[in-house]
């Protein structure tokens, strides 16, 4: 009978180390998330913006306790290699970084669902990445880099007064 009730005992406190084990394992895997940096035309502002991005997520992921896991789709200019590149890739992500129109406009093409997080870009609502700035609606968000004329102005003005005639060039 003692030999029954140590057993049922060791049994218990393998089966409760086992669960044990596995939810830790299981609250490992929902710890850990995969993101993608997206890119199919680059510059060096873009490429420094995926590195600000990828160095401040590091940052926070580790106050958080959380894994991130970072995979680069890079395809050097070819639009439809990184759309069906991305369509692949969707299901083993979590988040997608992009940065620039063309990029975003891309990904957009690709009709990704997963959460997108842009920058570079100037005109995310004339895109059609986002309905308005203020709330999205979409699976896109992000900041973007336009600055009005007339803050554009008034900065040239103020470094400097005595401006008179400015010129535009313009490549449409």
């Amino acid at each position: 009978m003692k030999l029954v009730k140590l057993l049922a005992v060791v049994l218990t406190v393998a089966a409760i180390g086992f669960s044990t084990v596995q939810a830790a394992d299981k609250a490992k895997e929902a710890k850990s998330k995969k993101v993608l940096l997206a890119v199919f035309f680059d510059n060096p502002d873009y490429e420094s913006s995926r590195k600000a991005f990828r160095e401040e997520l590091d940052k926070q992921a580790k106050s958080a306790n959380v894994k991130i896991d970072f995979m680069l789709l890079d395809t050097q200019g070819s639009k439809g290699l990184f759309i069906s590149q991305l369509k692949k890739m969707e299901p083993q992500v979590d988040l997608i970084f992009v940065a620039g129109t063309p990029n975003c406009l891309a990904v957009k093409e690709a009709g990704i669902t997963k959460p997108v997080i842009f920058t570079a870009v100037a005109d995310p609502v004339g895109a059609k990445l986002v309905n308005s700035l203020d709330v999205p609606k979409t699976n896109f968000t992000g900041c973007h880099c336009a600055v009005s004329i007339r803050r554009q102005l008034s900065a040239l003005t103020f470094v400097i007064p005595q401006v008179k005639k400015i010129g535009l060039l313009y490549n449409p």
